[in-house]
């Protein structure tokens, strides 16, 4: 039998390049097409855990004042801070004192004892002093529960201000300095702050500064503001009120009433740090002046001395860009209110309206009078 011969058929051929080609450009296309649906679906996903995070605070929140007849301190201090009082001291904060309430008692207890500055130990304590070993691994340690996935990587850093021991400040230091730093304590970012309260620019309730302007009503304040310790020396007058606040305190509204949410800055050393409760690093307020939804401390300076008919009550001062809101999210920030319900806070919020939320105080309508 004859064998037979296999020839290729003259109609197959390769792919030509021009045709491989086309092919990786219709990829690519596609490819280009569907990223920023990719994109949006995580930014979806993180958006939503972020949210998950401030119900899981609120309702932590919540359970305190449930379960004690009152909100935690938002951070508890020796002195007025501008008294010139010295040491000038800073304890435990809101963000410790809920979290039995958030299920996770033990590692509230690392932070041995309330009465123990919340820098204590520094940042090489010996192995011999427990305490200050836990209060180092206490400041350091990322908690899910204080993380937006949408925020900038999480760090450890020394923050830009505040106290650095009794006596020293963080400010002393400068950033190239704080890279090099070995022996200042150390702070774990986080991306949440608790409502201190409206301010007219001047006045603070996350440091208690009832002298640094004219004035505001004290039903101004927030649910989660300053308070002096117990062993501490109370500020003069009307300020005496300044203690942990119960839910009746709220005339408001608690629907109305913003409780926390997200603060972040693409200055690293301004961001927020969870265990550290100084001031506006745990704390923030409201005010009608859109730099307040800066997200960049640096920005928002050079703003300061803007006047605009539409930002009534602006002040030179730049506390209005130390206790700042801001997220990574387009167009807002996610936020809790004192009822438990969460909030997406739109960047282009009526900033009367905004002012209003910082607020306990009764009476106020929708223009923030």
């Amino acid at each position: 039998m004859a064998s037979k011969t296999c020839r290729r058929n003259p109609q197959q051929r390769a792919f030509t390049l021009v045709e491989l080609l086309v092919v990786i450009a219709i990829i690519g296309i596609l490819v280009a097409l569907l990223l920023p649906a990719i994109q949006a679906a995580r930014e979806a996903a993180r958006r939503t855990q972020c949210s998950n995070n401030l119900r899981q605070i609120g309702l932590a929140l919540l359970n305190h004042e449930s379960a004690r007849k009152k909100f935690p301190a938002g951070a508890t201090q020796n002195v007025n801070y501008t008294s010139g009082a010295s040491p000038f001291e800073v304890y435990t904060g809101w963000t410790r004192e809920i979290l039995p309430y958030a299920e996770d008692s033990a590692f509230h207890d690392l932070y041995p004892n309330p009465t123990l500055p919340v820098y204590y130990g520094g940042n090489n304590p010996p192995a011999t002093d427990a305490n200050g070993v836990a209060m180092k691994q206490f400041r350091e340690t990322l908690v899910p529960m204080y993380h937006c996935p949408s925020d900038f990587d999480s760090e450890i850093l020394i923050p830009a201000y505040g106290p650095l021991t009794g006596t020293t400040k963080n400010d002393d230091i400068t950033d190239a300095a704080a890279d090099v730093n070995r022996t200042a304590p150390r702070y774990r970012t986080g991306s949440y702050r608790g409502n201190a309260g409206r301010t007219d620019g001047f006045v603070t309730w996350y440091l208690i500064e009832p002298a640094a302007g004219p004035g505001v009503p004290l039903g101004w304040r927030g649910p989660l503001h300053a308070v002096i310790s117990a062993a501490g020396t109370p500020p003069a007058a009307a300020w005496g009120a300044m203690r942990p606040e119960a839910m009746k305190a709220i005339a408001d509204g608690t629907s109305k009433t913003l409780l926390a949410a997200e603060s972040t800055n693409r200055y690293g050393r301004r961001r927020s740090f969870w265990a550290y409760t100084f001031g506006t690093f745990i704390m923030a307020q409201t005010v009608p002046q859109q730099r307040v939804f800066s997200g960049d401390y640096f920005d928002c300076e050079a703003l300061k001395e803007v006047t605009t008919p539409d930002q009534p009550n602006t002040g030179a001062s730049e506390r209005v860009c130390k206790g700042g809101w801001f997220s990574n999210h387009k167009g807002g920030m996610n936020g809790v209110m004192c009822d438990g319900s969460g909030t997406f806070l739109s960047f282009d919020i009526d900033l009367k309206v905004f002012a209003a939320m910082g607020s306990m105080a009764g009476g106020e309508n929708e223009s923030g009078s």
